[in-house]
């Protein structure tokens, strides 16, 4: 779907920083869930937009739209195995997330 990410994760997994980038522009309605892998998977986390979202993004879900607001609090194992529903990022824009561990 033209989309990449990366993360770092600190030394004691107490916060992370993750980027979701959309390279090309995507043919689907609903993006796939994006995994986070490297947390402390006993761990629940607050998850916060770094940054300005990129224009014309819709936060469609009730959990988006709790992100695009301010934070989000789920569980690590969670976004380890199941991922992070983003929405769909215009071409050549990224998604900047910072994670702390509650």
């Amino acid at each position: 779907a033209g989309r990449g990410g990366h993360g770092v994760v600190a030394p004691d997994k107490s916060e992370a920083l993750f980027a979701i980038v959309q390279l090309a522009p995507s043919r689907l309605r609903v993006s796939q869930p994006v995994r986070l892998p490297g947390l402390d998977q006993a761990a629940t986390y607050r998850l916060a937009l770094a940054g300005v979202p990129p224009p014309f993004v819709e936060f469609e879900t009730k959990g988006l739209r709790a992100l695009a607001e301010g934070a989000l609090d789920v569980p690590a194992a969670l976004l380890h195995n199941v991922g992070l529903q983003i929405p769909i990022l215009p071409p050549e824009t990224a998604l900047l997330m910072h994670l702390q561990r509650l």
